[in-house]
């Protein structure tokens, strides 16, 4: 029987057919079948087409909550796209994002971050620290660093990456207000809450462009201005009671 690229193709096809349709069952069978025969094919274990298929498993299992298989078929397609393509290639860079991707639904926050710092080095040794991704991929390692599993711990990190974002340009204005949010969030954890109601009151002005007061998102930076306000207050009344206490000790 004789089977060429376009009936591995067309395989794959079918595949992400299924999967865009939510069919996983049938999607994975199509998609082993596409992989099987790709190998055939071309009688490499590493062809693009055969990273691609096990690109797509492990989406299926993520779509299917099983993040064990899911990352093991990232890291497959990884490793196989590293086989084929070197360290640096667009294919591990996609690979990189898929395990990023992959272990961040397994809450394995510091090995998802390790991806996504390889991906990243990728970016800016192929396009430059400029480069049209980067921004994106930088604004993900934020979010990593200031989830609330970590409760504030790299709190510092992740302030330092927004500030860094706040100087780029996003393209997108609506996110450039997000981002200021997330700013004062964690300038908040970290205590310097007058630097919070700054980054929160930019965040507001630049979220009331796009969308109106009733949204949830001009809602919750009200909240956050308000309650950033409140502390920041309360904080320099402390600041000065300290002042005037260290005054008449040193007198």
């Amino acid at each position: 029987l004789q089977i060429s690229l376009y009936d591995a193709k067309i395989a794959l096809e079918r595949a992400h057919l299924q999967m865009n349709g939510r069919g996983l069952s049938r999607a994975l069978e199509l998609t082993q079948e596409a992989a099987t025969l790709y190998q055939r094919v071309t009688e490499s274990g590493a062809h693009p087409g055969v990273v691609e298929c096990v690109e797509l498993m492990a989406n299926i299992f993520h779509e299917a909550n099983d993040p064990v298989l899911a990352t093991a078929n990232g890291a497959k397609a990884l490793g196989l796209a590293v086989q084929s393509g070197g360290f640096d290639g667009p294919g591990v860079f996609h690979g990189h994002i898929l395990m990023f991707q992959m272990l961040f639904a397994a809450r394995e926050f510091d090995l998802c971050v390790k991806h996504l710092k390889a991906a990243m080095y990728i970016l800016e040794i192929s396009g430059g620290p400029r480069h049209v991704e980067h921004y994106d991929a930088l604004h993900k390692l934020g979010a990593v660093y200031s989830h609330e599993e970590y409760k504030g711990k790299y709190c510092e990190e992740a302030a330092r990456i927004f500030r860094e974002l706040e100087s780029l340009d996003p393209n997108d204005r609506l996110l450039e207000g997000f981002t200021l949010r997330a700013l004062a969030k964690n300038l908040a954890l970290c205590g310097d809450y007058r630097a919070a109601v700054e980054s929160e009151k930019k965040a507001n002005k630049s979220l009331s462009r796009f969308v109106s007061k009733d949204h949830a998102a001009m809602r919750e930076s009200d909240a956050d201005l308000k309650k950033y306000t409140q502390f920041a207050v309360k904080q320099g009344a402390r600041s000065v009671v300290q002042k005037n206490i260290k005054e008449q000790e040193e007198m």
